[in-house]
């Protein structure tokens, strides 16, 4: 690892270090869309809390946290096509207990690198938890007019 560093650093006329490789490639991870597990392991870490500071929040690392709520809340949004009310309302409020129990999550941390991600994730949560139930209102309002 020093000797790539000092041909780097000697080629592009800046120092670089181990720590800033561990950086671009814990970032770049994240980007591919690995967790934080993984994360971990490929920089032999013990736990998850040390990669946190890796694990840089930016527009991509958001899409596909979005995507994967995406993936994740499909199956409730195709379980409201079956017009069931019974099974609307349950979906609904396991879906608002989510969202407050994501909330009680974010209020006991105290580490900031943590609480900006949980803090990203619950908002992202919040606007699909949203968006779910204005689907299921515009649903309910059209069924009705028929």
């Amino acid at each position: 690892v020093q000797a790539v560093c000092k041909r780097v650093s000697k080629d592009k006329n800046k120092k670089i270090n181990s720590r800033q490789l561990r950086v671009t490639l814990a970032t770049r991870l994240a980007l591919k869309g690995y967790g934080l597990g993984a994360i971990a392991k490929a920089l032999d870490h013990s736990n998850l809390e040390s990669v946190l500071s890796y694990a840089k929040n930016n527009e991509e690392f958001s899409f596909r946290i979005d995507q994967a709520i995406n993936d994740s809340v499909s199956p409730y949004i195709a379980s409201f096509s079956k017009k069931s009310d019974d099974i609307t309302l349950r979906l609904v409020d396991d879906l608002i207990i989510i969202k407050e129990l994501t909330k009680e999550l974010i209020a006991g941390y105290t580490k900031q690198a943590e609480f900006e991600i949980l803090t990203d994730f619950s908002s992202i949560l919040e606007c699909k938890i949203n968006k779910i139930v204005e689907l299921l209102n515009w649903e309910s309002m059209n069924n009705e007019l028929l």
